[in-house]
């Protein structure tokens, strides 16, 4: 089995397309910030603490560091959590075809919406959140006393 590597010349075009990209996303919107002021910002940020950052650009340091800069780590994070799933998922089954479709994913959030669209039942309330995490903490706990049945059963017969 052979594996890909990246080049130092892949590796470093990789980085400045994403800060390039993460840059983009945080100059362009509704109101327009030149790249040139976010850096300015960024360095009066690392060396002047936020109250210069802030007295130097007000609205860049408040939409940025406070709209922008949190969702675009948010977005960054929820699609390393969603690649490295992938890859976990591929990794289990030694298959680089797999999908969130092999262990059933799929279906089961399908059926979970459904279930939510006919009876109208959300768990946006109270209520209904505190349910939801007692259910998730029993399914859990059974899980793991599965899981450590089948460990106990696997080393008595084998």
């Amino acid at each position: 089995m052979s594996f890909y590597r990246l080049t130092s010349f892949q590796a470093v075009a990789a980085i400045c397309i994403f800060l390039g990209l993460f840059l983009a996303y945080l100059s362009l919107g509704a109101v327009h910030i030149p790249i040139i002021d976010i850096l300015a910002m960024f360095k009066s940020y690392i060396f002047g603490g936020s109250e210069l950052a802030t007295k130097e650009y007000p609205l860049a340091s408040a939409i940025v560091m406070h709209i922008r800069l949190p969702r675009a780590c948010a977005a960054i994070m929820a699609g390393g959590a969603l690649a490295l799933a992938g890859a976990c998922t591929q990794g289990l089954f030694k298959n680089p075809l797999a999908s969130p479709d092999v262990l059933g994913v799929s279906s089961g959030s399908s059926f979970g919406a459904v279930i939510a669209i006919v009876t109208g039942f959300s768990f946006m309330n109270r209520c209904g959140y505190l349910f939801l995490q007692r259910l998730v903490l029993l399914l859990l706990l059974r899980l793991f006393m599965f899981l450590h049945l089948v460990t106990l059963l696997h080393k008595f017969y084998f």
